[in-house]
């Protein structure tokens, strides 16, 4: 017979208790190496100071707003920053590199004619701006900033912009050479008329993205900038 003590302590067969199910681990996060963190770090710094720069200017913001973006402390900006002038050099010869080099480069190695060389420059440059588009009107938009300033940050648009003219420049020569184009301009000013329309409709696309139809709008460039050359 159990006592007292130990009936009190019986479980109740109405009453029995079910086992609960084994809790499922979980799983272990495995920790960011030093080099991840220092990636994770300046990307957030990068696109912080994007958003910024498009937004309200490169003058106009400040290291503490871009730190805070970046969800770091100023100090840890400039663990990883000498100066602002520096960060957006940084971030111009990036875009130029993926957004004029690299494309000048592709379009430069395939068998094309002139025309077919100027038509997939136009729509590799438009493929990076549906998916870049802040970084576009970052080049965009410093091109006006920096266009009267006599420094370094000057001088780097101007060497883009250059770079971009050129290669209009000659590809409209070897086209007139072989007869596929056929026009009267300059291929100096065709190429500028090519630079300035490539920027106002860069900034036309970002202000009313929701209301333009991109692709008629790439092809209306298009059709202009190939009848201006016939």
């Amino acid at each position: 017979m159990p006592t007292s003590r130990e009936t009190t302590k019986a479980v109740s067969p109405r009453r029995s208790v079910k086992a609960k199910p084994p809790r499922a681990a979980t799983p272990r996060v495995k920790p960011k190496t030093n080099r991840e963190s220092r990636q994770d770090s300046v990307e957030r710094i990068y696109h912080s100071a994007l958003r910024l720069f498009v937004q309200q200017g490169y003058r106009s913001t400040s290291i503490d707003e871009i730190a805070a973006g970046a969800g770091l402390t100023k100090g840890g900006v400039y663990f990883y920053i000498a100066k602002k002038e520096h960060l957006v050099a940084q971030m111009l010869d990036d875009i130029a590199s993926r957004y004029i080099d690299s494309i000048i480069e592709k379009v430069q190695t395939e068998n094309m004619n002139a025309q077919e060389r100027l038509v997939a420059f136009m729509h590799f440059q438009v493929s990076f701006a549906l998916e870049c588009p802040e970084e576009v009107m970052l080049l965009v938009m410093s091109s006006v900033e920096f266009s009267k300033n006599d420094d370094v940050l000057r001088k780097k648009i101007d060497a883009i912009y250059e770079r971009m003219r050129k290669f209009i420049v000659l590809t409209i020569e070897e086209g007139l050479a072989k007869r596929v184009f056929k026009t009267k301009l300059h291929p100096h000013a065709a190429a500028s008329f090519y630079v300035a329309t490539h920027d106002g409709m860069m900034l036309e696309w970002y202000r009313r993205a929701a209301q333009i139809d991109g692709p008629e709008l790439v092809r209306v460039f298009r059709e202009a900038f190939l009848r201006v050359l016939s």
